[in-house]
């Protein structure tokens, strides 16, 4: 608080009366003519259902209104800056924005009960997540100035029913009309859009071609995943093919569109593209083509119908969450597949077949239903919690070949009972068979040179290590200092 204020009518002002900056219960909901700025918070958490803003207001501050009882609240002409949150969690039905503003700060009105929004003329843009979780909002409409419309803007936006892009805009951010599964767009799309994000119009409609001009510089992955849309392609940029959206030549996808339960890629395509099938939610069959290298981040992301896949040999990589949580219940990966960190997490995987030489970091991590693993004779390296959290895994012998266990592989596999380890093993990393609850029996069929003391910590139920001789005293000298409790349990076989 300042250190010179006043106190009028329930409200505590900045000297000079320009800076509303609190307010107590008796306060009457007008504040006076004079007033330019309504500090951050005033009005949080209140119980005032009806604010009128003087006509000198020009600042509202961070989160100024959030969560509070208001349904009624006037933005005069001359405001110019609103804060962060300002909006947020209230009642408020109807707003419209002055075209003295130039800016919709981020969260303004999210998980707000508004359901008409006007933005005049003078708004250029609109910040991430303005009008995000606003699940009443059925009437948007924007103005010709209006140039950017940032992520998540509309996001998860249930009742938005219409919408027109107007003339200016140049830039549609990441899952900005995400989840509007109404939301019909009926004017054609403005020639001045520049940049479409990831996510952009999933689920969108659209009663007009959407026009791909070379002006377009950007599409982002999964841009019109589940759209009701049809393309009138106007550059040798884009091309589209069964459901469909790549790059010039088919060489990268972007985003499928429709509803398709089936889908085939090109065999030219090189590249699936980050969330390029992200959230197709009837997804069933993907047929991927030899010659493919790549699969990029998130590709498949929430694809619970996608109950298999099959991998050309040609493939190299599998981007981070490519398959993140789907229905994806067996995949055996590739000889060639160099990287496939946390490409499969999170699955109902039941069987995982492992042909390439590394099992890349958490790459099966928290895959609550995987009950066997089959490795190939050029696996050799099991990687940082690849397999943690895979809570259905009973009996695990990791075949001769495997050279190298990291840290946390296997930590938190709750009902692992039985673990037999290679005479090929030559490291264990820390934690990599940690806080396995059920573990009872280890055998350690080799003499690993580097040899974790914090192992098996927090294994609680484990009895009997069975190790060669001269391993013991080097594993005691490991371990004496950081797992007590593992020495006393060595077993020599």
């Amino acid at each position: 608080m300042e250190k010179e204020t006043i106190i009028v009518k329930g409200m505590t002002l900045s000297a000079n009366g320009k800076k509303l900056i609190a307010v107590s219960p008796f306060f009457d909901g007008i504040i006076p003519e004079g007033v330019e700025e309504i500090c951050d918070g005033v009005f949080e958490h209140s119980h005032f259902e009806s604010i009128t803003l003087p006509s000198t207001t020009k600042i509202i501050g961070e989160g100024a209104f959030a969560s509070a009882n208001i349904s009624e609240i006037n933005l005069p002409e001359g405001l110019l800056s609103i804060g962060k949150g300002a909006f947020s969690f209230t009642e408020i039905k109807e707003i419209s924005f002055p075209g003295s503003l130039r800016t919709i700060p981020q969260e303004a009105f999210s998980y707000s009960s508004i359901n008409k929004v006007c933005i005049h003329d003078g708004v250029e843009i609109i910040e991430k997540e303005a009008f995000s979780y606003c699940d009443e909002l059925q009437i948007v409409e924007l103005p010709e100035s209006l140039k950017e419309i940032h992520e998540g803007a509309f996001f998860v936006d249930n009742a938005l029913t219409e919408a027109s892009l107007p003339a200016n805009l140049e830039l549609v951010g990441d899952n900005a009309f995400c989840w509007c599964p109404e939301l019909h767009f009926k004017d054609e799309l403005p020639r001045s859009l520049r940049h479409i994000g990831d996510g952009a119009f999933y689920c969108c409609k659209f009663d007009v071609p959407f026009i791909l001009h070379d002006g377009i510089e950007h599409i982002g992955g999964g841009a019109f995943v589940y759209a009701d849309i049809q393309f009138d392609v106007q550059t040798d940029k884009y091309e589209t093919e069964d459901n469909i959206l790549y790059t010039s030549g088919k060489y990268k996808t972007i985003s499928m569109y429709g509803t398709p339960d089936v889908v085939s890629v090109n065999a030219r395509t090189r590249v699936i593209g980050e969330k390029t099938f992200c959230q197709a939610e009837s997804l069933k069959e993907v047929a991927l083509p030899e010659g493919l290298i790549h699969i990029e981040n998130e590709a498949f992301k929430w694809d619970k119908e996608l109950k298999e896949i099959h991998f050309p040999k040609s493939l190299k990589s599998i981007g981070d969450m490519a398959f993140f949580d789907t229905g994806l219940l067996n995949v055996t990966v590739t000889e060639e597949v160099e990287n496939f960190t946390l490409a499969f997490a999170n699955t109902r995987i039941a069987e995982a077949t492992i042909l390439c030489k590394k099992v890349s970091n958490n790459a099966f991590f928290a895959c609550g239903e995987l009950l066997s693993m089959t490795f190939g004779k050029e696996t050799t390296d099991i990687g940082e919690s690849s397999f943690e959290q895979c809570s259905a895994l009973r009996e695990l012998k990791l075949p001769e070949g495997i050279k190298i266990i990291q840290d946390r592989a296997f930590q938190g596999c709750n009902n692992l009972k039985k673990v037999v380890l290679p005479s090929t093993l030559t490291s264990m990393g820390a934690e990599s068979f940690a806080y396995c609850d059920s573990l009872e029996e280890v055998f350690v069929n080799g003499s690993p040179k580097e040899w974790n003391g914090f192992a098996f910590i927090g294994s609680e139920c484990l009895k009997e290590v069975h190790i060669k001789e001269e391993m013991r005293e080097r594993l005691i000298n490991e371990s004496k200092t950081k797992d007590p409790k593992f020495i006393e349990k060595l077993t020599i076989h």
